[in-house]
């Protein structure tokens, strides 16, 4: 059995993104990669090497290069733009390494439905899109 305990603290930290929104839009779930779990980041890390991997197979034209490296990041609220940046961070750090060849083709494209980037932290940190 579990027991009831009090912890005092002098803040609470609430965090964002408590649970998935699919917008009800189809094939959202069979096809889309999810960031809840550090499983989900593992199937993440996997599918960004198989594009890389794909997108190496010899005689692909620059426009399947290009299909196959670019990557749309669904949502700016905090962990989308913190997604956007490490996976920024790892194509520009390991990319060389082993694909220096395709980064030309590379495309990380940011998709929010509003107007506004990180809206969840405040009208202090968001940014207008001016859309």
């Amino acid at each position: 059995d579990i027991e009831d305990f009090t912890v005092e603290y002098d803040r609470l930290v609430v965090t964002v993104g408590a649970q998935t929104n699919t917008f009800g839009i189809p094939g959202v779930r069979e096809y889309c990669c999810f960031l809840k779990q550090v499983e989900d980041a593992r199937r993440i890390r996997t599918a960004i090497v198989n594009c890389f991997e794909r997108a190496n197979i010899p005689k692909l034209t620059k426009e399947e290069r290009i299909k196959n490296l670019t990557f749309a990041i669904i949502g700016a609220g905090p962990t989308g733009i913190e997604f956007a940046s490490e996976l920024r961070d790892f194509i520009e750090e390991d990319g060389p390494k082993y694909y220096p060849h395709l980064l030309q083709y590379v495309r990380i494209k940011v998709i929010e439905a509003s107007a506004t980037v990180l809206k969840p932290l405040g009208d202090e940190s968001t940014i207008d899109c001016g859309l």
